[in-house]
């Protein structure tokens, strides 16, 4: 399947179904043919067909029409197969891939498998166990599964595998894994194509290789057709008239081979030292479709187990954090991604905070020059008591402005926070990470933990610097610089989590979702310039107390915008919230004014993390 970075995806039919047999063929001249097309071929020259390759993993070539073929390039055709059908429906090189192996790989074959991947052209390959994608596939599709609890996951394909999971708090942990390859569809495969030759032996019993490779197509074919229906009628090779076959005939041939497979939990939970009552038991893979698995499977266990929702491909949506209905397009696939924002859009995106941001300090800092004192004196004032003594001639009339700097150091991590996505981009990729975001999710949380970090340090410098050219103690420049952000700071930390370990992401694209209300940001610098400047003139006349007061509005009516996103609501909020800033705006308010901005930055990043906590989790791709 395809699968797009807003949580959209769509199946693959390169065969039309959402599938692609593992058979290939191998022709005269050494060309090399999948899936339908491959079990066709075989029939004509059927010295060339292998129905199963993966089997053939540890070895070197294989000997197929009379050549020795790399068995990695085998599997490479497959796999670029189904990588030029990705490209095709998405138009666009498949740039990173997941594939779902066997739990029971080790090292070797994963490497091998990663080898014949990027032969294919499959980008940059990472690999998930196939029951701990199952697993998280339930998960996510709102089955509970506490920590602590285990599964067995039973996957019937061509052989069976059942592995023995253990919830734990960071993801799922492989107790044991056991496989049986006459546990699978492959031998149920065998024995229906058996029933349709007729011959005591079986397919193997004087019957040409050509028609055998035709009766054991016919067999999948009707095999999966009775999963759906009670009878189909199949096309056997000349001679053989056609035949009917009923789905109680293929449960009949396939029930001994499915309580196989059951028999191969109850082994592998007693490998994990647990008693079955423990454990929940789940179907998974192409057999597991059929009505007679989970039948027979439960007979064995002595409970019913719970079968995945499309067991063929449950594996595959674990693996790419496919959640809900697959789209009927590419168009429909992100609808909600909405066209690309425009690069000038993302300029003034991140420079119009930054740019307030500055603005504030350097009229923050100019107090110094205002007040034309020596150095000290000016921050010496803010101790002052009128009642004492009253105002001599050196004298300054007038407080440090705590609000400014307050909102210049949030503004400087929200111009940081806006260029997160920008900032993940560049920073190293492992594909070896092993949580449900994969490497990518882990990229974007370190972008937002550095732009954090990053604005953070912008606004320490802000107080570093301001106490410097002043000369004056630190820490009250650092306590209004960085404690009124720590609430901000935790919110993105923790949405940085969400996004690294659980793969959120937002609907709209990390862009948009990072682009803060530029509105709310010249509100409130316009507002709070207004207020700092109308203190240097304060007087009792009418006109400079109400140019205070607007400018206590403006700083009131910025919070609301950054609180609220509809117009009508940020009406509602603006009228009382402006008010309220309006009648605190005095010389020794200006603290509040400012914190009041920076929780309204704080509550606007919260419901940027409500969004991730009920978005579901995706694959996500850096920007380009």
């Amino acid at each position: 399947m395809v699968a797009w970075p807003n949580g959209g995806w769509l199946p693959l039919h390169p065969d039309g179904v959402p599938w692609l047999s593992s058979a290939v063929h191998v022709s005269a001249d050494g060309t090399i043919s999948t899936g339908e097309q491959a079990w066709q071929a075989a029939a004509i020259t059927p010295d060339g067909f292998e129905p199963c390759p993966l089997r053939l993993v540890g070895q070197e070539h294989a000997l197929l029409a009379g050549r020795q073929v790399p068995v990695v390039d085998l599997v490479a055709a497959t796999l670029a197969r189904m990588a030029g059908e990705a490209a095709r429906i998405a138009g666009v090189a498949v740039q990173q891939s997941r594939l779902a192996v066997p739990a029971s790989w080790g090292p070797v074959r994963c490497t091998w498998l990663r080898r014949a991947a990027r032969r294919a052209g499959l980008g940059e390959v990472s690999l998930v166990a196939a029951p701990v994608a199952v697993a998280e596939h339930l998960l996510a599709s709102g089955h509970s599964f506490p920590v602590g609890s285990y599964l067995a996951v039973c996957d019937i394909g061509g052989g069976a595998e059942v592995t023995v999971l253990r919830r734990g708090s960071a993801g799922f942990e492989v107790l044991s894994t056991l496989t049986d390859q006459d546990a699978g569809g492959l031998q149920i495969d065998e024995l229906l194509a058996a029933s349709l030759d007729g011959r005591p032996g079986g397919t193997d019993a004087g019957v040409a290789a050509g028609v055998r490779w035709q009766l054991l197509a016919a067999a999948r074919a009707a095999k999966a057709t009775v999963s759906t229906q009670a009878a189909v009628t199949v096309q056997r090779p000349a001679p053989y008239p056609p035949m009917v076959v009923t789905a109680g005939q293929v449960e009949t041939l396939a029930g001994p081979v499915l309580q196989r497979a059951g028999r191969l939990v109850l082994d592998a939970v007693a490998a994990a030292e647990l008693a079955v009552d423990q454990v929940s038991v789940v179907l998974a893979g192409g057999g597991a479709a059929m009505p007679a698995a989970a039948r027979a499977v439960g007979e064995v266990v002595g409970r019913e187990p719970l079968v995945t929702g499309e067991p063929g491909v449950a594996a595959v949506r674990g693996a790419a954090a496919a959640v809900g209905p697959a789209a009927v397009g590419p168009d429909q696939a992100m609808p909600d991604i909405g066209p690309p924002v425009p690069p000038f859009r993302r300029f003034v995106a991140l420079a119009v905070p930054a740019a307030a941001s500055l603005a504030l300090f350097v009229d923050f800092a100019a107090i110094k020059a205002r007040a034309g004192g020596r150095d000290n004196e000016v921050y010496r004032y803010r101790d002052y008591s009128p009642g004492v003594g009253g105002f001599g001639p050196g004298d300054f009339h007038y407080k440090i402005n705590w609000g400014e700097l307050a909102i210049a150091g949030s503004l400087a991590v929200v111009a940081c926070l806006c260029a997160a996505a920008l900032l993940a981009s560049v920073l190293p990729v492992n594909a070896g990470m092993r949580t449900p975001s994969g490497s990518d999710g882990v990229q974007m949380g370190g972008g937002l933990l550095a732009s954090l970090v990053i604005g953070l340090a912008g606004a320490g410098l802000y107080a570093v610097g301001a106490a410097g050219y002043i000369a004056a103690p630190a820490a009250p420049f650092l306590k209004w610089a960085i404690v009124p952000l720590l609430p901000l700071a935790v919110v993105v930390a923790v949405a940085a989590i969400a996004v690294a370990r659980w793969g959120r992401r937002p609907a709209v694209g990390w862009h948009v979702w990072l682009r803060f209300p530029i509105s709310s940001v010249i509100a409130a610098t316009a507002g709070m310039l207004l207020v700092h400047y109308t203190f240097w003139h304060w007087t009792d006349t009418p006109l400079i107390e109400t140019a205070a007061r607007f400018g206590g509005l403006l700083i009131g009516v910025g919070a609301a915008l950054a609180l609220a996103q509809p117009l009508p609501y940020r009406v509602v909020v603006a009228a009382p919230l402006g008010a309220a800033t309006a009648l605190l705006t005095s010389p020794d308010s200006t603290g509040v004014l400012g914190v009041i901005y920076v929780l309204a930055v704080t509550v606007w990043w919260a419901q940027r993390l409500w969004q991730l906590a009920y978005r579901p989790p995706a694959a996500w791709q850096p920007p380009r």
